[in-house]
């Protein structure tokens, strides 16, 4: 069946890996958090949609495969543990949250797009021995955004008016 909002989600290592489906009349796919157990991996179908409502996603030595699926976080997420996130040519959609990315685990970005959007300051702090790369960056937010860390957008970026962004001393967003 199709999980919701108040199911939290664990992906183990064993059998085989779930596909996040396409969403057929209004049946898309909600979770509260998300969980990979070391080697899990979790793919999304072409189209597909997730939306994630809880604050944990955790990705130990683990691996999202985004493709053209689309995530939708709508609480704050850390990526951590040594997972990797490939982002494909997908769309992340964050809604006022925080992301934080932490060492040892990896974002490959692919051709994806990232999108700040929401109606509340939003964070996005990288570890600092890492540097968090996007191929697309749009805020849409009429709030603040501030990057801690470094982050290089690598294609194409839009930042709406009202947007304020906040990159403090020691941080950098090329």
């Amino acid at each position: 069946g199709t999980p919701n909002s108040d199911i939290d989600v664990l992906v183990s290592n064993t059998g085989p890996a779930p596909n996040v489906p396409v969403p057929l009349s209004g049946d898309t796919a909600q979770i509260r958090n998300l969980k990979l157990q070391n080697d899990g991996e979790l793919f999304f179908d072409s189209l597909a949609i997730l939306i994630v409502h809880g604050s944990e996603v955790t990705l130990n030595g683990s691996l999202i495969s985004l493709g053209s699926g689309t995530i939708l976080f709508r609480n704050n997420i850390t990526f951590k543990n040594g997972g990797i996130f490939d982002a494909g040519n997908g769309v992340l959609a964050f809604q006022g949250v925080t992301w934080e990315n932490k060492s040892g685990s990896t974002f490959t970005p692919g051709t994806s797009t990232v999108i700040l959007e929401g109606t509340s300051n939003q964070n996005i702090i990288i570890d600092s021995s890492l540097n968090l790369h996007f191929y697309n960056l749009q805020i849409l937010t009429q709030d603040t955004v501030s990057i801690i860390g470094s982050v290089t957008v690598q294609n194409d970026c839009y930042v709406a008016a009202g947007c304020t962004l906040n990159i403090p001393g020691g941080s950098s967003f090329s």
